[in-house]
């Protein structure tokens, strides 16, 4: 929220649940996936100032993948862990 562009690098553990599911539910998995991160890493940095995000970041990881596993388990991707650095 202080307008400040910050550059973020995402490593996500993840396996396919619903085999079925992720290959005729979305077109790609992967893309899905890769989307999905980057959609839930947006809103969780854009929210907090840079002061907040320096002091916080190890929390960062763990909101992401609060914010992104249930959407992704629904298309079949059960996400394992995600590491932002």
């Amino acid at each position: 929220s202080d307008n400040v562009a910050v550059k973020t690098s995402v490593t996500a553990s993840y396996e396919i649940v619903d085999l079925a599911g992720a290959i005729n539910r979305i077109q790609s998995f992967e893309q899905a996936l890769y989307l999905e991160l980057q959609q839930s890493v947006r809103e969780i940095v854009g929210g907090v100032t840079i002061d907040e995000l320096l002091s916080k970041r190890k929390e960062v990881g763990p909101a992401v993948f609060d914010k992104a596993a249930p959407k992704l388990l629904s298309l079949g991707v059960g996400l394992k862990s995600v590491d932002i650095k």
